[in-house]
């Protein structure tokens, strides 16, 4: 399975205004067991590819809004989280 990075831009004054973040994460987590989700960013564990996501995922934006799914490669490094975020990442990068 491969692992994408999920960033969801918010442009300020849309009609739908933060309902479409939850919209977003509610798909995401219906959609991709295996996720991690922070403010307006998720990391997803899916057998499709990026463009497969963007398109699962593009019906739920807001006019103006824009979404980033980009493959995630072997290095990664973080600081901060809390244990069970850190558990998570250790087992899926």
């Amino acid at each position: 399975m491969s692992v994408y990075i999920v960033c969801h831009l918010e442009r300020e004054n849309t009609p739908r205004g933060h309902h479409t973040r939850e919209e977003l994460s509610q798909r995401i987590t219906r959609l991709w067991n295996g996720t991690l989700q922070f403010d307006g960013t998720w990391i997803v564990e899916a057998d499709t590819t990026s463009d497969q996501i963007r398109d699962e995922l593009t019906p739920c934006l807001s006019e103006g809004d824009a979404v980033l799914v980009v493959g995630a490669g072997i290095e990664a490094a973080w600081a901060g989280f809390e244990p069970a975020d850190c558990d998570w990442l250790v087992e899926h990068f």
